[in-house]
């Protein structure tokens, strides 16, 4: 469980800074949001950010794995 709750906040980590340099901002949208709404955040904030398809697969890939 612990390392369950470990993995979760990291992902809320990544999410907040995709946001910006407002980490208050990322805490509010992520507040609510369960795990596998992370992942699509995550997933969508990345493709926003990166224009380079093999790396949006790559990261896509990583959260697969998770």
């Amino acid at each position: 469980m612990v390392g369950f709750a470990m993995m979760e906040h990291q992902l809320a980590v990544v999410v907040w800074r995709l946001v910006g340099s407002e980490q208050a901002l990322g805490q509010i949208i992520t507040a609510e949001l369960s795990f596998r709404g992370l992942l699509h955040l995550a997933s969508a904030a990345y493709k926003h950010r990166e224009k380079e398809p093999n790396i949006v697969t790559a990261f896509e890939q990583l959260l697969k794995e998770g």
